[in-house]
């Protein structure tokens, strides 16, 4: 479109994903800059700006709230360049509850990875539940993708990918068009040591 110096996208659908820190030092620790990695590019994101009062670098605080554009019907891998939070919020803004993305979160320390819509627990893809469905066992997969979420799948479905290490994520917009106002309709995850 050279009256608008710019390229126009036709076949994808962009939408907003927005990821955000709910630890207790999201203020405080830096987890910038985030790579989201997704049909061959890479999206580096940089925090926001300091939002604290004094000039010094130790009181700099900054929300760790990142916001990407992504293509609904595909999937992404997230890279922090710290260690990934404990407490994760992944929505994605202003999307019909029909367009969905697998959402990748690196996680480099084994450990349970709980997902939560509505605060409700959404057990792993590959959950075999007790007869009391009080707790569950991980079955193994015979193939290497055979629990991923598929983009068809209900919102917060989930599995952890011992090989790589990735918490994937099925995100889809809200029935409210992804006000995030309405934060129980949006996966959390909460990573918990369990043993």
């Amino acid at each position: 479109m050279s009256s608008w110096q710019s390229y126009k996208c036709f076949q994808l659908n962009y939408t907003m994903l927005v990821i955000e820190s709910l630890d207790a030092d999201t203020e405080t620790r830096r987890l910038s800059p985030v790579a989201i990695l997704g049909n061959k590019f890479v999206d580096l994101i940089n925090g926001p700006q300091d939002h604290g009062w004094c000039a010094g670098y130790t009181c700099q605080k900054r929300v760790s709230l990142f916001h990407s554009i992504v293509a609904t019907g595909h999937s992404y891998d997230v890279f922090f360049s710290s260690v990934s939070p404990q407490k994760l919020r992944l929505m994605m803004l202003d999307t019909a509850q029909s367009e969905s993305v697998v959402v990748s979160v690196f996680y480099s320390k084994p450990q349970r990875l709980d997902v939560y819509v509505d605060n409700k627990l959404v057990a792993p893809t590959n959950a075999e539940w007790n007869s009391d469905k009080t707790d569950y066992t991980l079955k193994k997969p015979v193939s290497a993708d055979q629990y991923f979420p598929k983009l068809s799948a209900d919102l917060g479905s989930n599995y952890f990918d011992p090989d790589y290490k990735m918490l994937k994520v099925l995100v889809r917009g809200s029935e409210t068009g992804g006000d995030p106002d309405f934060p129980g309709s949006l996966p959390l995850l909460r990573a918990a040591c369990h043993d």
